[in-house]
């Protein structure tokens, strides 16, 4: 299973208070797959006790039915202060058109949170949920790290993504984790919508777009839109196609970005 490196979720218990901020999270059982139907979704939502004061969620792993999911967004929505969605593998094993419902039955619970990190990792969302995301992508106007790995995203799911964070103009987040989709295209159209919104994030500090099968226009499109990103510490496009156009790219985006660690 993916992890993505914005989530920080722990799940060695149901609820655990952060040290560091005193952030209540909330953590779905304990750790293991799990189909889970309606009675069982009670019985987690039960366990957990008062949610008012959680800002952190977490279902990875737990495979919902369309019921369950109505459980657990009416529990999100009881979270004034919600900062960070975890929604990763939760439809496995579910039917396209159950799997969708859930979908769309989660994002609706959580759009109107104004979330610091969401990460949807490892759920098939291909262009139908995408499509779906869309409005919950376009509601976040503070979010700092989002995590879309291992999705089946396309090149037209990728213009989605690009279209929803600028449309106000500029984009907040500052990582963005995208490994293992499938962004193939004749044109590379697909990543250079992503190179568009990367160019628009103007704190970005930690990129990962890996192992999506773009050709060298797409990479060096990515490479030229994150070069002279002062805040830029991390950069991630391994498993990518580059030729020598693109290294000469590169030399420049490392001479223009003096915080970067991790290349």
């Amino acid at each position: 299973r993916t992890v993505a490196a914005c989530s920080a979720f722990c799940s060695s218990t149901l609820r655990v208070l952060d040290t560091m901020t005193g952030e209540a999270t909330l953590f779905v059982v304990q750790e293991g797959r799990e189909m889970v139907d309606k009675e069982r979704a009670k019985e987690i939502v039960s366990a957990n006790g008062d949610v008012s004061s959680v800002t952190r969620v977490s279902i990875g792993g737990k495979s919902l039915s369309e019921d369950a999911a109505r459980v657990f967004a009416d529990t999100f929505r009881a979270m004034p202060a919600l900062r960070h969605a975890d929604l990763s593998d939760c439809i496995a094993g579910r039917r396209e058109d159950e799997a969708l419902r859930v979908l769309e039955v989660l994002f609706a619970a959580i759009k109107d949170h104004n979330l610091a990190s969401l990460a949807l990792n490892d759920n098939a969302l291909g262009l139908k949920g995408v499509k779906l995301a869309a409005e919950l992508f376009t509601s976040q106007r503070e979010l700092k790290c989002l995590s879309l790995c291992n999705n089946g995203i396309s090149a037209e799911a990728g213009k989605i993504i690009r279209n929803a964070f600028l449309n106000n103009g500029t984009c907040s987040l500052e990582e963005f984790y995208f490994f293992s989709n499938n962004l193939q295209h004749d044109e590379d159209d697909g990543a250079k919508a992503l190179a568009e919104l990367l160019k628009g994030c103007a704190n970005i500090r930690r990129v990962r777009v890996s192992s999506t099968r773009v050709t060298r226009v797409g990479t060096q499109a990515i490479a030229e839109a994150l070069t002279g990103k002062v805040s830029l510490r991390s950069l991630d496009l391994s498993d990518n196609t580059v030729g020598s156009d693109v290294a000469e790219t590169m030399a420049t985006l490392l001479k223009s970005t003096p915080a970067l660690e991790v290349l």
